[in-house]
């Protein structure tokens, strides 16, 4: 549990909230908009079983708070943005494509589960020698930095890559372009429309990003630079 001052926790949600390529402030309620984009989407698809599912009745209004980075210092505490979109108008399509996606994740040539794992991994391999450079690299803010064409086409690719019915892989874009363009929540009294990445708080954020990154990114430069440089 951390105990901060609310003035303090306040500026720091504001300052994130200024930031106009990921934020953008809205003049009202979303909601109803959003519904009579969702329904058509819904209503259209092949997939009937799901309809009642998908579309939310008294959806909750996501609302904006952050968790306190306190490993990065106490005197000004950076923020883990976070958006509690649990039963809001987006979270059935959310459940559903994180249902989908997160298995696909352990497809990708770089996946790793855990700490156990990379060290099961790093046993193996033979090819280690006294000048050899072992790398670790962090994206800075992955989930806000994705922009959502590029995350939407990397999930297409993921995708085309199954067997998969090439109408059930429209149907779910569809789902996931309404999830990340229509990303809205409320802070205070002013509602935001999120423009970019996507939040800690949807279930599709978790696996969306990693296939964006890996797909886009990693799997094209990353290997290129570890054979032609001996980086394991």
């Amino acid at each position: 549990m951390v105990v901060m001052d609310r003035s303090m926790n306040r500026e720091e949600i504001l300052t994130q909230l200024q930031n106009r390529t990921v934020y953008s402030p809205l003049s009202h309620n979303p909601s109803s908009a959003i519904e009579s984009k969702i329904k058509p989407s819904i209503l259209a698809s092949l997939i009937k079983k799901t309809q009642a599912f998908l579309i939310k009745s008294d959806a909750m209004i996501p609302v904006f708070y952050t968790l306190p980075k306190i490993h990065r210092g106490l005197d000004r505490t950076p923020g883990r943005p976070i958006v509690a979109s649990t039963n809001s108008i987006l979270s059935p399509l959310a459940i559903l494509l994180e249902k989908i996606l997160t298995p696909l994740v352990k497809n990708i040539p770089s996946f790793i589960l855990d700490t156990g794992a990379f060290l099961n991994v790093i046993r193996t391999i033979n090819r280690v020698t006294s000048d050899t450079i072992l790398v670790t690299l962090d994206v800075n803010n992955l989930y806000t930095s994705v922009e959502h064409e590029k995350g939407i086409r990397a999930t297409r690719l993921l995708l085309e890559k199954t067997d998969m019915d090439a109408m059930v892989i429209d149907f779910l874009m569809k789902l996931l372009k309404l999830v990340l363009t229509e990303n809205f929540f409320l802070f205070e009294d002013t509602f935001y429309l999120q423009v970019q990445g996507t939040d800690m708080g949807s279930n599709v954020a978790p696996p969306m990003p990693i296939h964006s990154c890996l797909t886009l990114k990693m799997n094209l430069y990353i290997p290129i630079y570890c054979i032609s440089h001996n980086v394991v």
